[in-house]
Parts: C-alpha cells; sequence; structure tokens
C-alpha cells in the first residue's frame, strides 16, 4: 500500500471564528388578565421636595446611561443593573424605611399578598406599585408612612403555591386520623415492640 504523505505546502486548517451573538432573553408568554408579581426596590422620605430631588437624581442618571454609546450589544441589560446598583446605593443612604439595609429591597409584591410589616407596605402602596412600568421612575407616591420612590426591577407571573405538606411521624402512620374515621395500622412482628 502506499502511504500519502503530507506535502510541504498543505498547512493546517484554522478554526472558523464565529462572531459573539447577541443576547436575546426568552420572551414569557403572558397571558392577558394574568396576574404579575413584581421584584420591587423603593427608598422612603420624609417630605416632597426630598423624594422630588432624588427621583431627578436617579433620572439623570438613566439619562447618563442611555446617552453613552456602547458596541456592547447587552447595554440595555448592563444599564438596568447599573441603575439598579445606583437605586441601592441611594436607598442605602437617604431611606428613612427598615428595608434600607437591604437597599430598599422589598422583595416579590403583588396584589392581595399577606403584608406581615405594615411599616414598610399596604394595600394603596402595593396598588401603585401594580401600574408601574419596569425600569420606568414614577413620580414619589405619597402614603402615611411618607414619600415612595419605587423602581421594578422584574415581573413574572404569580407562580401557584403548593399546599404546604404537613410533615408525618410513626405515630400518624400507626394512628392516622381519628376525625377520618380510619383504624390504626397492625403491627407487623418484624416491627412489633417485645
Amino acid at each position: 500500500m502506499a502511504e500519502s504523505k503530507p506535502t510541504q505546502d498543505s498547512k493546517p486548517a484554522m478554526p472558523v471564528i464565529k462572531p459573539r451573538k447577541k443576547f436575546v432573553p426568552k420572551k414569557a408568554a403572558f397571558k392577558p388578565g394574568q396576574a404579575l408579581e413584581r421584584r420591587v426596590r423603593h427608598i422612603r422620605l420624609t417630605s416632597q421636595e426630598a423624594a422630588q430631588l432624588v427621583r431627578q437624581t436617579i433620572l439623570d442618571f438613566q439619562r447618563e446611561l442611555a446617552e453613552k454609546p456602547m458596541d456592547d450589544p447587552d447595554k440595555e441589560f448592563l444599564d438596568q443593573k447599573k441603575l439598579e446598583n445606583f437605586f441601592d446605593r441611594l436607598a442605602r443612604k437617604y431611606s428613612a424605611c427598615p428595608t434600607r439595609a437591604l437597599g430598599g429591597d422589598l422583595a416579590w409584591v403583588y396584589k392581595g399578598m399577606e403584608i406581615t410589616d405594615k411599616t414598610v407596605l399596604n394595600d394603596t402602596l402595593i396598588d401603585a406599585i401594580g401600574k408601574i412600568e419596569k425600569h420606568k421612575i414614577p413620580e414619589p407616591v405619597q402614603s402615611p408612612l411618607g414619600h415612595h420612590i419605587f423602581l421594578v426591577c422584574e415581573t413574572r407571573p404569580i407562580k401557584k403555591k403548593a399546599a404546604k405538606k404537613t410533615e408525618r411521624t410513626i405515630v400518624d402512620d400507626i394512628h392516622k386520623d381519628a376525625v377520618r374515621g380510619e383504624h390504626p395500622k397492625a403491627w407487623k412482628s418484624d416491627v412489633a415492640p417485645n
């Protein structure tokens, strides 16, 4: 058999470099009228003037970010992250709310949720949050607690919470529930006490 020898003119093939693709997030399929929950940050201030000043500062920062040219295809998402970090710093510095230590983070908020801490949220504020667009800074909302500046960071459909399962013990398995009229299990000889 004749072996083929590589010729001196042939060079190894160079790998093909593919250009980086733009990240396109998967759009959630929202059904009309479907309830949404929103991940929210807020700053609570005591006066309307202070709230307007902080709001204007945030809007100016947002405008500066939008004016900066950048070749990165993910600029929109990077700007949103920078805005959220800026809002976090302002909340830690100026907010009069107990959530100040968390950067004003209220976690996931939705209409009809059970409010555990009335010093942070009330039904009026939840209704106002429901009308805010994502990453838009609306006019300050006044409540008995003060003046609030909100930032909606994310939205998603409300996930239905599964009913909590009560943890069962061996006593439950043996005796069942007397209310349902079930009889206790008979002991098997290999697990029965002596």
